[in-house]
């Protein structure tokens, strides 16, 4: 009977244990999501600054050489490493 009693309270305390890293795993996950979505938001913001400024010409700054000011294409799809698009 104790060695049962053992195993049940091993098994109590590892069932625990794996829900708490769970929960933490949660909290993780969601706190990533949500540093993505910021980053998104702030990339999208800048690319609208970008295309609202005029092009820059080489008398405009010297230190152009003569390129243009374009804005980046983003990747789309950006989702989760499981192939999920959010």
């Amino acid at each position: 009977m104790r060695i049962i009693d053992a195993q049940s309270g091993e098994r109590d305390v590892l069932v625990q244990e794996i829900e708490r890293k769970t929960r933490m795993s949660e909290e993780t996950e969601k706190e990533l999501r949500q540093k993505i979505d910021q980053l998104q938001l702030q990339i999208r913001k800048v690319d609208e600054q970008i295309v609202r400024q005029p092009a820059a010409t080489p008398k405009d700054c010297a230190c152009l050489k003569g390129m243009h000011i374009v804005p980046r294409k983003r990747p789309t799809g950006l989702g989760s490493s499981r192939g999920q698009d959010k």
